[in-house]
C-alpha cells in the first residue's frame, strides 16, 4: 500500500478508475454514491461507483477497473454478486 493519508489513498484510486472509464466509449457516466454522496466520507469509507454502460461491456469494465486499481495496490479479494440485486446490473466488490 501506497504511504499516504486514506483521504489522498482513495482519491487516487478514484483517479485511476475513472481515467480507466473515460478511454471506454460505451461508458455514458459514473457517479460516487454512499458516503461520498451525502457527504459523511471518513478513513473508512469505501468508494460507491455506479456506471452506467451497455450490460454486455460489464466483464471488460470490471476488467480495466481492476487493472486500473492494480497499479495502485493489490486486490486481494473480488466479490462478484451473483446473482445481481438488480434486473440488467452487475455488481463486483473489491478490497
Amino acid at each position: 500500500m501506497l504511504a499516504v493519508s486514506p483521504n489522498a489513498y482513495r482519491q487516487n484510486v478514484k483517479e485511476a478508475m475513472v481515467s480507466a472509464l473515460r478511454a471506454r466509449n460505451d461508458v455514458t457516466g459514473c457517479w460516487e454514491g454512499g458516503s461520498a454522496a451525502t457527504g459523511r466520507v471518513d478513513e473508512f469509507s469505501d468508494i460507491d461507483l455506479m456506471i452506467v454502460a451497455p450490460l454486455d461491456s460489464a466483464d471488460a469494465i470490471f476488467a480495466d477497473i481492476e487493472a486500473a486499481i492494480s497499479n495502485i495496490d493489490e486486490i486481494v479479494h473480488r466479490w462478484h454478486v451473483d446473482p445481481p440485486p438488480f434486473q440488467d446490473s452487475a455488481q463486483r466488490f473489491y478490497f
